[in-house]
């Protein structure tokens, strides 16, 4: 409970530092980006919204694939309402829960939580995998483009694909190596008194079966490709938000657009902030400053912050006070 609490604070102090420097450094500009933000067509809010709610749409489609393969078939309006779920747990926890809260979700569709993981633990991976690769196709793609604006953030990418491929790793690892799982377990060699004996036995039970219900999906090539292109299409509804916000008001192009947001959140992801909250905004306004007057820019970033935070969070804040009312009346 203790360790709970204190990387719970730790996650808490780190947004609050990342806060902290994206209002030191934009406090200035807080005025006209309020401003801009109240002056915002209404279509372009929601259509902007749409987009966010389309993301978390196919991140359902994707956990359907995946649960459907495993024998549990879940219709695409409840895995799209466990996908707006797991992003409200995401915010109000700091990012701390956003596993448990899938699981607890397809628990209630029938799912194990052993395969509860392996549904959530595939569609990560394809998440990552798909950031990745649309990192490094967009920005090979529009290259002259992107040399000329972002040449210094070269580096930061490579950075990013090496360290989320090392993050798939050691996910793969966990699902099918027998190995790595005693690697795991050695940390109870600590616990001479065997204390925590109970704990080790049940998570040595929970290992095996994750390792059981995974370890053939990852050979499927047929659901593997699925996972990762319906993340890339999850993915492209973020990745339009900026187009949809400035096209009207800049000369760049729809690649453009597209080129920028997926070096960001390759960008984002390897920074050390719960839910990516605080580093989303420091580091979108710092690419989009190179294009455009940083009011603009940052005004622009917490458009894309509304549309893909605020709206999931408020709808997923609706499956979650829905999935309460009906836990309550069965035990009625």
């Amino acid at each position: 409970m203790e360790n709970k609490k204190r990387i719970q604070k730790i996650k808490v102090s780190l947004f609050l530092i990342i806060v902290g420097l994206v209002v030191y450094v934009f406090w200035n500009q807080f005025p006209p980006i309020i401003k801009e933000i109240k002056d915002t067509d209404y279509k372009t809010i929601i259509l902007i919204s749409i987009m966010g709610l389309m993301y978390q749409f196919f991140e359902g489609l994707s956990i359907r694939e995946i649960s459907k393969t495993l024998g549990t078939k879940i219709s695409p309006i409840k895995t799209w309402g466990c996908s707006l779920y797991s992003a409200f747990y995401r915010v109000i926890t700091f990012g701390s829960a956003t596993y448990v809260s899938v699981l607890h979700y397809l628990k209630k569709q029938g799912l194990s939580p052993s395969k509860g993981f392996s549904v959530s633990t595939l569609n990560y991976m394809g998440q990552k995998i798909a950031v990745v690769l649309m990192a490094i196709v967009m920005y090979f793609s529009n290259y002259s483009f992107m040399e000329e604006y972002f040449k210094n953030y070269q580096k930061y990418l490579l950075f990013g694909i090496l360290f989320t491929t090392l993050v798939v790793v050691v996910l793969i690892l966990i699902c099918i190596s027998e190995k790595f799982h005693k690697l795991i377990l050695m940390i109870f060699k600590l616990d001479k008194k065997g204390k925590f004996k109970s704990i080790e036995e049940k998570l040595k039970d929970n290992l095996i079966l994750i390792r059981h219900s995974t370890k053939d999906l990852l050979v499927d090539k047929v659901l593997i490709f699925k996972i990762i292109f319906l993340n890339i299409l999850k993915l492209s509804c973020w990745y339009v938000i900026p187009y949809i916000i400035f096209y009207n008001q800049y000369n760049y192009s729809f690649l453009d657009y597209v080129s920028i947001t997926a070096l960001a959140i390759a960008l984002i992801g390897v920074v050390p902030a719960p839910g990516a909250m605080g580093s989303t905004e420091f580091i979108f306004g710092l690419l989009f400053a190179n294009l455009m007057d940083i009011n603009k820019a940052m005004s622009g970033v917490f458009l894309y912050r509304f549309a893909n935070f605020i709206i999931p969070t408020i709808f997923g804040g609706l499956v979650a006070l829905k999935m309460g009312i009906s836990s309550r009346t069965v035990k009625k």
